[in-house]
């Protein structure tokens, strides 16, 4: 599994435990690429110390050590972002350690700025507004916060849920931060005076799985959810304002006889194909959604999502219109690939970047133009991701 993230001229890949930084340079074709590695957990166990002096049962307990050894070697990172200010990139790692890099602002390199240990292991960050403290959720629904620069500054529990947390958004004013769970809520709430709970957006009938907000009216949420609606919300109010039952537009996609192309260069034209997806099968798909994210674009926001099971990305159209608004989204395409894609992100270029299980092609960039989103360039192998691009294998 790997992840990307972007922000700036910074588009990260996080495969394992190690981070392929690219470094998009506008006088350059060819984006800058270096590598950074995940520290070693350093957290010594005495636990395991005391059980291996133990003579009785021996055999098993050093068993147990070996294994424990063995998983601290596997780190794998679970999540990782960036500061408002794109000065700072955080991760959190299965060894549940919590690692802030600096970027310099002259050499752009990254350094190593601090690690701490985290009680449970993270499924989501956020930074602050401000950039000053990162924002730490964990599976059991408690959000804890973090002080970036003093590391001796004990956790603030900031929130918590009753059920699992799935993921959380924090909006560009800085006023609240909206969270979602495995019990169809979404819950918006005050920040950083988060003991008020502003509002809740219900309506959905089962877990929530993403949020995000519209980019061009950042008034209005997007939510997706295992009942097979994505929905957008004032939630400054906790109104609903539009829904679309995916699972209906993405079939009839899925079964569409029709194949469409888009127009690009010809150079372009081996590297992929942006098209409808052709019917395999008899049986009518039920893809659920569990990532979106919102490209901002003159003919409307663009909703960019993954689902479970498809091999591809959807996306979706928005259009606010008139005062009061009127708020409209459709499914509008896919865009196929040979595998169900890892992760995508959007950079502040524009370009969507897809990560992809397929050798050769796990990196692709795509545009958009008018309301189709078009292939631009194909990078890199997935073991150039993980091991450089120029690497010897001795035997």
């Amino acid at each position: 599994m790997a992840f990307v993230i972007s922000k700036y001229e910074h588009v990260v890949f996080m495969c394992e435990s190690r981070l392929c930084i690219y470094r998009i340079d506008s006088n350059s074709k060819i984006p800058e690429t270096y590598f950074v590695d995940c520290p070693k957990p350093i957290k010594s166990s005495s636990r395991t110390d005391l059980k291996t002096q133990d003579c009785e049962g021996s055999e098993k307990k050093e068993t147990f050590t070996e294994k424990q050894k063995k998983s601290k070697c596997e780190t794998k990172i679970l999540c990782g972002t960036f500061s408002p200010c794109g000065k700072y990139f955080a991760v959190a790692d299965d060894n549940k350690q919590l690692i802030v890099w600096q970027i310099g602002v002259e050499d752009q390199k990254w350094n190593l700025f601090n690690t701490r240990y985290l009680v449970r292991k993270a499924a989501h960050l956020l930074f602050s507004p401000q950039g000053v403290d990162i924002l730490v959720a964990d599976r059991t629904g408690d959000v804890y916060k973090f002080s970036v620069s003093n590391t001796l500054q004990e956790a603030v529990l900031v929130l918590g849920h009753l059920s699992i947390l799935l993921d959380m958004v924090i909006t560009p004013d800085g006023r609240f931060i909206i969270t979602c769970d495995r019990d169809e809520k979404i819950r918006v709430t005050s920040y950083p005076n988060a003991y008020n709970i502003h509002t809740y957006c219900l309506g959905h009938t089962e877990f929530v799985t993403s949020l995000a907000i519209l980019p061009s009216h950042p008034e209005f949420l997007v939510s997706a959810s295992g009942d097979k609606t994505l929905r957008l919300w004032r939630y400054i109010d906790g109104e609903e304002v539009f829904q679309l039952n995916y699972a209906d537009n993405i079939s009839h996609l899925l079964l569409s006889d029709h194949q469409q192309s888009v127009d690009y260069d010809d150079k372009n034209s081996h590297e992929g194909t942006v098209k409808h997806l052709q019917r395999d099968s008899g049986e009518k798909p039920d893809p659920i959604i569990r990532s979106i994210q919102c490209l901002n674009h003159s003919s409307g926001d663009q909703i960019i999502a993954l689902l479970d099971g498809i091999p591809g990305v959807a996306v979706c159209q928005v259009i606010v219109e008139g005062l009061p608004e009127s708020v409209t989204c459709q499914f509008t395409q896919i865009i196929t690939c040979t595998a169900e894609p890892w992760d995508c992100c959007i950079d502040d270029n524009k370009y969507l970047w897809l990560l992809v299980p397929e050798e050769g092609q796990t990196v692709r960039v795509f545009e958009s133009k008018s309301k189709q989103v078009q292939v631009f360039i194909t990078s890199r192998s997935c073991y150039e991701l993980v091991y450089g691009p120029q690497c010897i294998v001795e035997e």
